[in-house]
Order: structure tokens, then C-alpha cells, then sequence
């Protein structure tokens, strides 16, 4: 627009809904010799994490409420991110259930927690989706629906409750066998499923 780059539909419609298209649009144009310079607040923007951003996606109905509530959407990379780190804290729990269980059952609240935060927010304020959004903010994709993923985690929740209640708040003394494969057995599915995810985002 005008010789400037302003980046997808998101970025375009927060242009349009902070007046920023109007004024380029009566600007003087940009006269780039190789590269298309990037719209002001665009390279602002982009080179700056947002951790209150709840994407918008053009032509479809979401609410759009602020991120300290149910967010119906989220950056599509964000979901690769957010998986790949679900998979580190399962791959370090998993040899720790029998040697150090105190430190697994830490690990394991941890996951837990952040799924809740995920499901009954979004990417921001659990710890996974935090530092995905931090870290990841230049290149978090596209806006996308946050409902299947949520289905997702909120699966995982479901099967994680009974350890999470036996093992960190008192029900069971111990890793005992049946408590120990079940984990195992879960952890197993969820990191088949978080690695497609990660890989595939699907």
C-alpha cells in the first residue's frame, strides 16, 4: 500500500482500525530502490512482543475479548511452540517418575496447571504460551481458531486429573506400579500427539 509493506489481513485490519490506512493512503509514497520498507507501525509491531495480543481472524465471528478471558483464537505457530515445550517437560518427567518422584510430581503439576491456564485462557498467562508468545512473536503465523487445540488439552487434563490428585495432593503415598504406567501409559499418547502437533499443528 502507497510502496509500504503492512503484512497480513491481522495486521492490515489493525491498520484500518487505528486510522494508519487512511493516512498512508494520503501520504507521500514510498520510493524503494530493492527493498519494500515495512509501514511504520507495522516494524513496531513486529519486532515487538505483544504478550496482550488476541489475534483477530478477518471474516469470521469470534469475541473479541481481552486476554484475561476465554481467547477464541490464537497465532497459529504459537500451537508448534507451545506443543514443542509440552514435550520437553514430559520428556523430562518421564525418567524421573522412579528415582525422583518429588521432583516428578513438581514437573507434573507444572503441565497440569499450564493445560487449565490454556483451556480456560489462552497462550498468555500460562508459562508455555508465554515464552511461546515472547519468544516466537516475530513469526507466530496467522490468526486461527484456539477451540480444537483446546480440545485437545482439555482432553489431557481429563486424564491427568487422577495422577495429579493422587500424587501432589496426598491421595496415594508413592509411585506405585498401577499409578507409575498409567502415567507412562498417558505420557505416551501425549507426546504422540504433542509431536504431531508441534510438527503439523495438527
Amino acid at each position: 500500500v502507497s510502496g509500504y509493506y503492512v503484512g497480513g489481513a491481522d495486521d492490515l485490519s489493525l491498520l484500518v482500525e487505528s486510522g494508519g490506512l487512511s493516512e498512508l493512503l494520503s501520504g507521500a509514497k514510498a520510493t524503494p530502490a530493492q527493498k519494500v520498507p515495512y509501514e511504520p507501525t507495522l516494524l513496531k509491531r513486529s519486532s515487538t512482543p505483544d504478550l496482550c495480543h488476541v489475534p483477530k481472524i478477518r471474516g469470521a465471528w469470534y469475541p473479541n475479548w481481552p486476554v484475561y478471558s476465554f481467547q477464541w483464537t490464537m497465532s497459529s505457530n504459537l500451537v508448534r511452540y507451545i506443543s514443542t515445550l509440552h514435550l520437553i517437560i514430559m520428556g523430562v518427567t518421564l525418567p524421573l517418575i522412579g528415582p525422583y518422584p518429588a521432583v516428578a510430581d513438581a514437573l507434573l503439576l507444572l503441565f497440569f496447571v499450564d493445560l487449565c491456564l490454556l483451556v480456560i485462557f489462552g497462550p498468555v498467562p500460562s508459562l508455555t504460551g508465554t515464552i511461546s508468545t515472547y519468544f516466537g512473536w516475530q513469526i507466530r503465523g496467522n490468526a486461527t481458531s484456539s477451540l480444537p487445540y483446546k480440545v485437545v488439552f482439555a482432553a489431557y487434563i481429563y486424564t491427568l486429573h487422577w495422577p495429579v490428585v493422587s500424587r501432589c495432593f496426598g491421595g496415594f503415598p508413592g509411585w506405585d506400579a498401577d499409578s507409575s504406567k498409567y502415567l507412562r501409559n498417558s505420557y505416551a499418547g501425549f507426546i504422540t500427539n504433542s509431536a504431531l502437533l508441534a510438527y503439523f499443528r495438527f
